[in-house]
């Protein structure tokens, strides 16, 4: 894999992968007003997203949630509302949650955004 690295978007966090494991059982995600949804804020309607021109493609797999992005040829954009735009090189992302763990509970939660 050439230089590839790890980007954040506010509680998004965006990791270069050399594949995806299990591609058949992924899902392609359907666009919302253009854009694929990488993940929406939960109180604001706030959304990290990346234009869906024929370029990126959103796989989704519904049994275990994991997320991956595929950017084919040329650089592609994820914009947030309220967060600076990243612009990310062509290849492979898995898209996760920032977690935060919470040592009295013992237990790790989403971070919201």
């Amino acid at each position: 894999m050439k230089d590839m690295r790890p980007y954040q978007q506010g509680d998004v966090l965006i990791k270069p992968v050399e594949q995806i494991p299990n591609e058949s059982n992924l899902k392609a995600v359907n666009p919302v007003n253009g854009n694929l949804i990488l993940a929406e804020g939960e109180v604001t309607g706030h959304f990290h997203g990346i234009p869906s021109d024929g370029n990126v493609a959103l796989l989704e797999n519904p049994e275990t949630e994991e997320v991956y992005l595929k950017i084919a040829e040329k650089p592609a954009t994820v914009t947030h509302q309220e967060h600076h735009a990243i612009t990310m090189e062509p290849g492979i992302y898995k898209i996760d949650i920032v977690q935060e763990y919470d040592h009295f509970a013992e237990k790790a939660e989403r971070v919201a955004d």
